[in-house]
């Protein structure tokens, strides 16, 4: 797992950002309870401007344990952008995940 992060860092120093995307995605998958993966996937998507992308990356990180106020709002943000109207369930997520980050050590709001 850490080579990976090494070579994710590596190309997201270059900003070569497509490449740093596959290794986080590869992140993901290596390590599916981890928040790092779909974290660093969701940030490298929205330096690609590639918005609609990255809301699942960004979503997946929430109900994660080390979830933080930080991925809640950028999710949040993602979704608002590009809704002009924030659907019904993703407001339930959004209390979901209010309610998971309470419930995390330090979660508090």
């Amino acid at each position: 797992m850490w080579q990976l992060a090494r070579h994710a860092t590596a190309a997201e120093d270059a900003k070569d950002y497509e490449k740093a995307l596959k290794f986080y995605r590869t992140m993901a998958l290596a390590a599916p309870k981890r928040p790092i993966g779909p974290r660093k996937g969701c940030d490298m998507l929205i330096k690609l401007g590639r918005t609609l992308e990255a809301e699942e990356p960004c979503r997946a990180v929430l109900p994660r344990e080390e979830v933080n106020v930080h991925d809640f709002r950028r999710w949040l943000k993602l979704v608002a952008r590009e809704a002009t109207k924030v659907p019904r369930e993703v407001l339930d997520y959004a209390r979901e995940a209010i309610a998971h980050l309470y419930d995390q050590p330090g979660g508090e709001i």
